[in-house]
């Protein structure tokens, strides 16, 4: 018999999708140092960083794998390349702007010991102001599209909000991308995400795929994880609008909602006209002003869409 010590199976690979966010990345990379459980992979899937993103992580964690892309490809699609290479039981993707407590993966993979029917699981998570953010959504429709056009949805309160770790786990819609557990079985059997979406959507896509297969996704009350939001989408905001709504678009189409565009189509010339209102608002009161001008021109070009047809580009 051999006495070489044997090599731990891998339980849980970490997909980490980053894009010129060096600095919350490492700090992201220091809480899984801290707090992952010992058979834990880090995979971290770089699009094209510009900021030396990819090079700092490898020199400060050389024991994680880094896997570079030669442009920016998308998040669903750096996703996928991080799926490829995972050999976890479990998958959890998580966001570059995002820190986890100790005990937190941990309370989700004991969660898929216990509920054999879940493929996907998301704990509460805390916006910078330490407020709990809303983590989980319905799948899209022309009536939740109703509600958050007209921003109604921020007044009322997400299930989580306000949930502890003593809390019960409740069965969602879809739960967000930035901190999603995924057991192995689910990707096997329905496959990674859709590479159809560049940013946005890709993440509720995915769970309506899995329940479509007979997969549950669930809200797991659990030390709860810190997320900067949309830390890379900042940096180019007019880009990543005008990419949601083009994958709303997408998302409609895919799921047979191809007859409800022309109603999307009036919702979004209303919500066009709320956001440039509000926009304008805070541009004339001097609230980042390079900000609200790039959101005034990403909705004029969402609104064309919705108006002219015109590419959503």
């Amino acid at each position: 018999m051999s006495d070489a010590p044997s090599i731990p199976a891998v339980d849980v690979s970490v997909i980490i999708v980053t894009w010129n966010t060096k600095h919350l990345a490492l700090k992201c990379l220091d809480s899984l140092a801290r707090s992952a459980p010992p058979a834990t992979e880090v995979i971290v899937v770089d699009n094209n960083s510009s900021d030396g993103t990819a090079d700092a992580i490898q020199e400060s964690y050389p024991h994680f794998k880094v896997f570079r892309n030669c442009s920016n490809q998308g998040f669903a699609a750096a996703v996928n390349a991080g799926l490829r290479l995972a050999q976890g039981r479990v998958f959890f993707l998580l966001n570059p702007d995002t820190e986890i407590p100790s005990g937190m993966i941990e309370h989700l993979v004991a969660f898929f010991s216990h509920h054999p029917s879940a493929g996907i699981a998301g704990p509460p998570i805390l916006n910078a102001n330490g407020a709990y953010e809303r983590s989980t959504r319905r799948f899209p429709s022309l009536s939740t599209e109703f509600f958050r056009i007209l921003m109604l949805h921020r007044l009322v309160p997400g299930p989580e909000r306000g949930w502890t770790m003593e809390g019960a786990p409740v069965m969602v819609d879809a739960i967000t991308g930035a901190a999603m557990a995924i057991r192995r079985e689910c990707v096997a059997q329905i496959g990674g995400m859709d590479p159809g979406f560049f940013l946005y959507y890709e993440d509720t896509d995915f769970c309506l795929r899995a329940k479509k297969a007979g997969w549950e996704t669930w809200f797991v009350p659990a030390p709860t994880a810190r997320h900067v939001k949309s830390a890379a989408a900042a940096q180019i905001r007019e880009t990543t609008l005008v990419a949601s709504h083009a994958s709303l678009v997408y998302y409609f189409k895919k799921h047979g909602m191809k007859n409800k565009l022309p109603c999307l189509r009036l919702l979004t010339l209303v919500s066009c006209a709320l956001r440039s209102l509000v926009c304008a608002a805070c541009w004339l009161l001097g609230k980042n002003r390079a900000d609200q001008a790039a959101r005034l021109r990403a909705q004029r070009k969402i609104a064309a869409w919705a108006a002219f047809n015109r590419p959503l580009t």
